[in-house]
């Protein structure tokens, strides 16, 4: 069944500080209220630090409370950070590190291991990407010497198609 013509419109401005334990309670409470009204499960993206205040709110609610049935999804940014600093914590002693220090300095590099830094985190694991997969193309190249002619020809055709 075709649920009708999809709309956009703002929601109600809580005029007070995001960090506030009033505004999140109000915001959890009004987000409840509009689940219920449209019969799905509340999930509302937060970034970490108001995140772990709404579920302490959460915690300290009753038993019974409707705001117990949230569902917390931390905010995409959020995510990333603790992908790469999960990463980073992985990759710790592999030399991982000491490779990003040749192009950052070593106090960038404590933050881009614990995901603090995203932007040079992602752009430093691509440029190790790059280097790591030229070492291996080169070694299978060594190798395996008709793996070149393959290569060689496949440029060929990718040029070919492109004109």
């Amino acid at each position: 069944m075709h649920p009708g013509r999809s709309s956009v419109h703002y929601l109600p401005m809580i005029d007070i500080h995001p960090g506030d334990k009033t505004c999140i309670l109000s915001t959890l409470e009004y987000m409840s209220n509009l689940a219920i009204k449209h019969h799905v499960s509340p999930v509302i993206p937060f970034d970490q630090p108001i995140c772990w205040k709404a579920a302490e709110i959460i915690r300290a609610s009753p038993g019974n409370s409707r705001l117990k049935e949230i569902v917390f999804m931390l905010g995409t940014f959020h995510t990333l950070m603790k992908l790469l600093g999960a990463i980073g914590t992985l990759m710790d002693g592999t030399g991982l590190k000491n490779i990003l220090e040749v192009v950052y300095g070593e106090t960038a590099v404590v933050h881009i291991m614990s995901g603090k830094s995203v932007q040079r985190a992602i752009r430093g694991l691509l440029l190790v990407e790059k280097g790591l997969q030229q070492i291996i193309v080169k070694s299978v190249i060594d190798d395996i010497p008709e793996f070149a002619t393959i290569v060689n020809e496949a440029k060929k055709m990718y040029s070919s198609l492109l004109k």
